[in-house]
């Protein structure tokens, strides 16, 4: 179910804009403002990555940004509130990471490994969790049994290597590019799936695709608000 998390956000959104739509041509309602209907795109991604892997600052911040620039386009709050706010919110998210950040609590192995602001450094986890908040990240992953994750770019880049990693059959990668870029080196043995939804942005995959069918699948899944995602 957590590798579907995306799919099916996206998939109630469209159903309730469809009843919506429904609604308004019945008469049953006047909704017409679909000003910020675009935010889905940072909103839908930001919620998935928190259902999915637990808090992580480059969700958060996708959902903090997406519900404040809806709530500027559909005017619940003055712009003044409004930037205040997210302002608080981000500094706050921040300002606890760096804070809380600084107490290294040991893992189970195979764990998630969050990194933020990280170059040049070497993973083995098994599950993945790469964040670029106003940042870079360049991370190096050797998992001999790589199970999937996520990488996020908001308003920075992170380069993924996993080209020495083993993903496992069925492994899917979640990458969200937000006014940011994400640039992934594929794993050489094994085949590859690469969908996504790009919202004014896009991705570039030049990988070499094997179809032997004894190789592992990694399933990369995209979503590209305001940026670009890059699989080589």
């Amino acid at each position: 179910m957590r590798k579907n998390i995306t799919r099916v956000l996206f998939g109630v959104v469209l159903v309730i804009a469809a009843v919506v739509v429904f609604g308004n041509s019945l008469g049953l309602w006047d909704f017409t403002n679909f000003s910020g209907w675009w935010t889905v795109f940072l909103i839908v991604p930001g919620l998935a990555g928190l259902i999915g892997y637990g808090f992580n600052v480059g969700s958060t911040c996708l959902v903090v940004v997406g519900t404040w620039l809806l709530a500027r386009a559909q005017g619940w709050i003055s712009s003044r509130v409004a930037d205040s706010m997210v302002l608080v919110v981000i500094l706050l998210l921040i300002g606890f990471r760096l804070i809380f950040g600084s107490f290294h609590r040991r893992r189970m192995p195979g764990g998630p490994v969050i990194m933020e602001g990280i170059k040049g450094a070497n993973d083995t986890s098994n599950t993945v969790s790469y964040t670029a908040l106003f940042g870079s990240v360049e991370v190096s992953n050797n998992s001999p049994s790589l199970c999937g994750g996520n990488v996020s770019a908001v308003f920075g880049g992170a380069t993924v290597d996993l080209r020495q990693a083993v993903p496992v059959d069925g492994a899917v990668l979640e990458i969200n590019a937000v006014f940011g870029g994400v640039k992934i080196f594929a794993p050489v043995s094994c085949r590859l799936q690469v969908t996504g939804m790009p919202f004014l942005g896009g991705c570039e995959c030049t990988a070499q695709r094997s179809n032997d069918p004894s190789l592992p699948l990694l399933i990369i899944r995209y979503t590209a608000a305001f940026g670009g995602t890059e699989i080589r």
